[in-house]
Order: C-alpha cells, then sequence, then structure tokens
C-alpha cells in the first residue's frame, strides 16, 4: 500500500515538474493574427479601434447629438459611433488643459480649458464646431493653468 501511494505521488510529481517546464507561447508586441495589436503595456487593441496621433486629454459626449467631443494635446475634434467626422479638428490657440471640457446644456457651445490660462468655446451647429469666443482667466503676470501628464 505505501509502495502505491509512493508511485502516484512520484506520477503527480513528475506531471507537475512537466507542468513547470511547458511554457506558454509568448505575446509578442505588435499585430496579432487575428487583427489586433498588442502594445508594450499588454493592453489588446481590438480591430475598428481609432488611431490618434497625439496624446488624448478628455472626452465629452454631447448632451443633444450623437457626437463626442475629443480634446488631444493641442486640438479638438468631433467623433460619432462611425469614427471620426471629417474635417472636425479645431486647434486649441494652446496645449490641452488640466480641467477638461463641457456641452452647454442644450449641447450648442463647447468649453475647453487650456494650459494658457484660458478657455476656448466652440459653436456646435449640429455638424461641425467653430471657433468662438477666448474667455481669458489669468492676469498678465499668472500663469496659466496646469497641464495633463
Amino acid at each position: 500500500m505505501k509502495s502505491l501511494f509512493v508511485g502516484a505521488l512520484g506520477v503527480v510529481a513528475f506531471g507537475f515538474g512537466l507542468g513547470l517546464t511547458q511554457t506558454a507561447k509568448p505575446i509578442r508586441v505588435g499585430i496579432q493574427p487575428e487583427g489586433g495589436y498588442v502594445v508594450a503595456t499588454g493592453q489588446r487593441l481590438l480591430p475598428g479601434a481609432v488611431k490618434f496621433d497625439q496624446r488624448l486629454s478628455d472626452l465629452a459626449p454631447n448632451p443633444k447629438h450623437d457626437v463626442v467631443a475629443v480634446m488631444q494635446k493641442n486640438r479638438v475634434s468631433l467623433m460619432t459611433a462611425a469614427g471620426q467626422v471629417s474635417g472636425s479638428e479645431i486647434a486649441l490657440g494652446g496645449d490641452a488643459g488640466f480641467h477638461g471640457m463641457a456641452w452647454t446644456p442644450d449641447g450648442s457651445c463647447l468649453f475647453v480649458s487650456t494650459e494658457t490660462g484660458h478657455i476656448q468655446e466652440f459653436t456646435f451647429d449640429g455638424t461641425k464646431l467653430a471657433l468662438g469666443a477666448k474667455i481669458s482667466l489669468a492676469g498678465g503676470t499668472q500663469k496659466g493653468n496646469p497641464v495633463p501628464g
């Protein structure tokens, strides 16, 4: 009986050791066979994801329209479920500020903070953004707003 127990224990130990020596196929950074993409942090981007060439700072869904404002490093653009709205990018007049952006309740205006110490207004006609008023917040000797990151 004792030899049967020792034999069974040996088989289990052998199987466990064999399992430790087996290595999983490594996941490599880059394009994957199924069309996805693995980045250096191990995160997986799925096909159909939107690529941005600048760091994203904020997203603000419009309360009345099926559109989302996207704030990048120094510009704002619009997105829908179909992707980025063509020709919707507008420069902020400075880098994005830490305080983000917000739509008015009726969805007709978007206000965006900038690092230069002003709020940039954009008007929205239901299809595109237009540059609006520049609202200065900081005095002449004061620093602007902090920047994300």
